[in-house]
């Protein structure tokens, strides 16, 4: 009797711990299913926090080289030089949104420097038609020189080994290149106008 009291102990015993098992199984299961569900979870919480910051950062960016050119469109001498500097500033705004990323690439920097071209061109037939020959053959030297830093800048984004920050690098270089162009713009300009007196 004691001996099938023993083998009833043990064949309890040993069904509950293949119960145990069993719940143990199925729990961790549920954990990890659990734990997997919340990682996909804040994973696509992250990429859309990514996706926000990015879009804040553009935002900024575009807002930054709208008030650098309010600044100098408030000393442009003249309401033509004024027209020139909008133009080139919506060309500045227009690059900026359709070339604005996290993950720069060499393809993005020559996507860039396609885009940069087709501006400089366009750029160029408004300079002649606004402000003349003279001043075009001029703006065509100094806006080869701020467009070589300009690509220049983008290229050094797309092939350094820095991942992060690169929204504020890429508004750095902008915001540069801006306030350089805009500048030589109307430090041309005056220099044509004198050069005519």
């Amino acid at each position: 009797m004691v001996v099938e009291l023993t083998a009833l102990f043990v064949a309890i015993g040993s069904f509950f711990v293949g119960a145990m098992k069993i719940i143990n199984w199925f729990s961790t299961k549920k954990i990890m299913d659990a734990l997997k569900q919340n990682t996909e979870e804040h994973k696509s919480i992250f990429e859309l926090l990514e996706s926000v910051k990015g879009r804040n950062a553009q935002m900024n960016l575009l807002e930054s080289v709208r008030n650098v050119a309010k600044g100098y469109m408030r000393i442009a001498p003249d309401e033509r030089l004024k027209t020139f500097i909008d133009l080139e500033t919506e060309r500045i705004v227009d690059f900026i949104q359709e070339i604005i990323t996290e993950c720069w690439t060499e393809e993005i920097a020559y996507l860039a420097e396609v885009k940069i071209h087709i501006a400089k061109e366009n750029a160029q037939k408004d300079s002649l038609r606004i402000l003349g020959e003279n001043y075009t053959i001029a703006f065509k030297i100094v806006q080869h020189e701020h467009l070589i830093k300009l690509i220049a800048g983008i290229h050094r984004l797309a092939t350094d080994k820095v991942v992060n920050r690169k929204y504020e690098r890429f508004r750095n270089v902008m915001e540069t290149f801006t306030h350089d162009h805009l500048v030589g713009i109307i430090q041309l300009y005056i220099a044509t106008k004198v050069k005519e007196q």
